[in-house]
């Protein structure tokens, strides 16, 4: 709610520094674990052996990935598979997150990332509606973005781009 509050008002500002995506990730997946079911499975493919850069405020950093590895889970009351992929593509970072939970209705795709809308069409799945916008607002801080796709029934995937950190090592 703080960090939403901070959006509003643009009294938000990042603490950059250099970021290994993939130790952010791990952090989140660790961070998630309590939340999961014996009937998830999380799994990490990493595309990027080389590592992949960002210039990243890692407190927010966190915040983006938390909330969707966390969704990942929530929306997948049933359990089933998540995966999380790393990957260079033109300049950029992308982290997607897959699930196989309930997915998302077309009608609704529109109001997904929409502040305090919740669009879970199930009474057992918990929230604020504050998750995804927090997450999309903080990575367009950052200069990228986050996009979804998704079908009823058969699960989501919303994908974080980020620019990469041009410095080498």
């Amino acid at each position: 709610m703080v960090e939403s509050a901070r959006l509003e008002d643009r009294r938000l500002q990042l603490k950059r520094k250099r970021v290994n995506l993939l130790d952010a990730v791990r952090r989140s997946m660790q961070s998630v674990q309590a939340t999961m079911t014996p009937k998830h499975r999380m799994t990490l493919e990493d595309q990027a052996p080389g590592g992949l850069f960002v210039l990243a405020d890692v407190m927010r950093l966190d915040i983006i990935i938390g909330n969707l590895l966390d969704n990942a889970v929530k929306y997948s009351p049933d359990g089933g598979d998540i995966v999380i992929r790393l990957a260079p593509a033109g300049g950029m970072a992308l982290l997607s997150v897959r699930d196989h939970g309930i997915g998302i209705a077309p009608e609704d795709m529109e109001r997904l990332f929409v502040r305090f809308c919740r669009l879970a069409p199930r009474s057992d799945v918990p929230g604020t509606g504050l998750g995804l916008y927090l997450a999309r607002e903080l990575a367009r801080l950052h200069g990228g973005d986050i996009v979804a796709v998704s079908r009823p029934g058969e699960g989501s995937e919303f994908t974080l781009s980020l620019p990469l950190d041009p410095a080498k090592d």
